[in-house]
């Protein structure tokens, strides 16, 4: 999945908390640079096994309110919100599958 600009500001704005005025007065190549600092390097927290292909690598963002995955195929997804359903369990969608978090191994380390 390529980001496009918009992606980049977006994500900026609402997981990096830049503001709306400061992304505005940015050139694309600076939101790209400011980008690849805060979000590039994906780092897996957890994993769920799909197939004996592979399977679907989680990351949550320092706060706890946004995910992004990465698939056996090494695409990273850009952020989206963590929702809750009717019960308080946590989810997100990734290829119209939702996905709850309590689905999800932890790793122990990181730094994959």
């Amino acid at each position: 999945m390529a980001y496009t600009i918009d992606q980049m500001r977006s994500d900026l704005y609402h997981f990096a908390g830049f503001s709306t005025e400061d992304l505005r007065e940015t050139t694309d190549e600076e939101v790209k640079g400011l980008w690849q600092e805060h979000f590039d390097k994906f780092k897996p927290q957890g994993y769920l096994t799909l197939s004996n292909n592979g399977g679907i690598e989680i990351e949550i963002n320092d706060s706890g309110d946004a995910v992004r995955f990465r698939m056996y195929n090494g695409n990273v997804s850009h952020w989206q919100e963590i929702k809750f359903d009717k019960d308080g369990d946590m989810y997100f969608y990734a290829y119209s599958n939702r996905y709850y978090l309590n689905q999800f191994m932890r790793y122990e380390d990181t730094n994959h």
